[in-house]
């Protein structure tokens, strides 16, 4: 197989030629794109946005998605091996990587390292039910940042996120976009938030119950109803990864209507 990669000098540019990436192979470069022409002060001139073709056709993609990470999207081994191979003959090795899991070992070979978490890529297009919870689903507020922080930090620590998930910044900014949601009745019970809105699709990520008000159901109500009025509002499609070792939260999910559509693993790399 020949592979072409492309390098593109703008979010513009970049998703004018994703091709068969879609929202669903490509859901993190895809937001972070569109996050970066909604917000063009946050985006670094240089910032690699690569494409890999064959034959003409765009069949995978990447972006740097932080300062030393790179975010694969799905396609072909062969596309994303050479979409790897950019970074390294340019001299810019990353730190750390998601990548599909089929492409993993093809990855390590290049980038020696080791996984720091294993997720599911779930997509739902079709209305969930409205779950039968008292209570409802509201946007945070400015002035409940204090307790949100800690359950942010709770929330990286439960899930063994890799890396400083800096929780201050993250409800910050999720509160300033509108993006951060609170199920409640009568008391705060659950936290579930929004990521990398596009016109056509959207993640949901940062759901969290305290202990204390586990099992019950709250979580499971708020991303059925979030997800609701995503698709009501015109979304095409909602996602979200779960961790792949907790079988009660992909069952969760499941449950609601949450389809399976790949593996994807978090690499921490070692330097060149």
């Amino acid at each position: 197989m020949s592979v072409e990669v492309s390098a593109w000098p703008t979010p513009e540019a970049f998703l004018q030629h994703l091709g068969e990436v879609d929202e669903v192979k490509g859901c993190i470069v895809h937001g972070m794109a569109h996050t970066w022409l909604s917000r063009p002060g946050v985006f670094r001139a240089g910032t690699p946005l690569l494409t890999a073709s064959v034959e003409g056709r765009t069949v995978a993609a990447a972006v740097q998605a932080s300062v030393g990470k790179v975010v694969f999207s799905l396609g072909p081994t062969e596309a994303i091996l050479a979409l790897a191979e950019w970074w390294e003959k340019a001299g810019r090795r990353p730190t750390a990587a998601v990548v599909p899991e089929a492409a993993r070992s093809v990855l390590l070979g290049l980038w020696p390292g080791y996984p720091t978490l294993e997720n599911t890529l779930y997509a739902l297009r079709t209305m969930p039910a409205l779950p039968e919870k008292p209570g409802l689903l509201r946007r945070a507020t400015v002035d409940e940042a204090e307790w949100l922080i800690d359950w942010t930090s709770a929330f990286g620590r439960d899930a063994h996120l890799p890396g400083d998930p800096k929780p201050k910044l993250v409800v910050e900014a999720k509160l300033a976009a509108g993006h951060l949601f609170v199920w409640e009745d009568g008391v705060p019970r659950a936290m579930v938030a929004l990521a990398g809105p596009t016109p056509k699709s959207v993640r949901i990520n940062n759901v969290y119950t305290p202990d204390v008000f586990r099992k019950h159901g709250y979580a499971s109500a708020a991303v059925a109803v979030l997800s609701r009025m995503e698709l009501q509002a015109g979304r095409s499609v909602v996602q979200l990864f779960a961790d792949r070792k907790l079988d009660h939260t992909n069952r969760m999910y499941r449950k609601i209507g949450f389809e399976p559509v790949a593996d994807f693993v978090d690499l921490e790399l070692s330097p060149a």
